[in-house]
């Protein structure tokens, strides 16, 4: 009986000291978690690979070919459906792939190649903007002229709503064909609307 009576006022107190803990780790998250939105778009539209390029350009940034490397470039701008306000808007995109280093032999037709590049995220107005760096894979597939892509997005800025924004990723993948000009893709992550304040 006595020993029960200890092993209840122990968890009493327990319990009691843990309630008085700050609780830190709640603020550090409603903090972090602050401005943050899920991201789900989805877009279809023209799309290119030009080959081989020494320089691929997307707005009035410049990706160079490593010297004496292979490489080429994909575009393309597509019109979207979605959520948080990019629905009938449009991803744009220019990536630049090496196709001298890093080759991965993924199956008989061919290997896939490492890229990296940038995206726009523009509303349908082109007032609500979130700009992303791209970085990903893109692998042959076995239809002649189609490249499929799987990568990650991280946000750089953007302007509108999300003027202060340089957070949030997530996975894009897409692909493009050659033949028929089309370049499809989907993004799926986080933004944020607000910058966090850490503690």
């Amino acid at each position: 009986m006595g020993s029960r009576k200890v092993f209840v006022t122990a968890i009493a107190g327990l319990a009691l000291g843990v309630a008085s803990l700050p609780l830190a780790s709640t603020v550090f998250a409603a903090t972090n978690t602050k401005g943050l939105v899920p991201l789900s778009v989805q877009g279809v539209g023209p799309g290119a690979i030009a080959a081989p390029v020494n320089t691929c350009t997307f707005g009035t940034t410049v990706f160079d070919c490593a010297d004496s490397d292979t490489c080429e470039c994909v575009t393309g701008t597509d019109t979207l459906i979605g959520n948080q306000g990019f629905a009938k808007g449009s991803l744009g995109f220019g990536l630049i792939f090496d196709e001298s280093v890093g080759s991965l032999p993924a199956s008989t037709f061919g290997n896939c190649y490492p890229g990296t590049g940038l995206g726009l995220l523009s509303n349908s107005k082109g007032n609500q903007t979130v700009s992303i760096y791209i970085s990903g894979l893109a692998c042959p597939t076995g239809t002649v002229g189609l490249d499929v892509f799987n990568g990650t997005y991280s946000v750089i800025s953007g302007t509108g709503k999300y003027s202060a924004s340089s957070g949030g990723t997530g996975a894009i993948s897409g692909s493009v064909d050659t033949t028929s000009g089309l370049s499809q893709a989907s993004v799926t992550g986080s933004l944020m609307t607000i910058l966090p304040t850490l503690p």
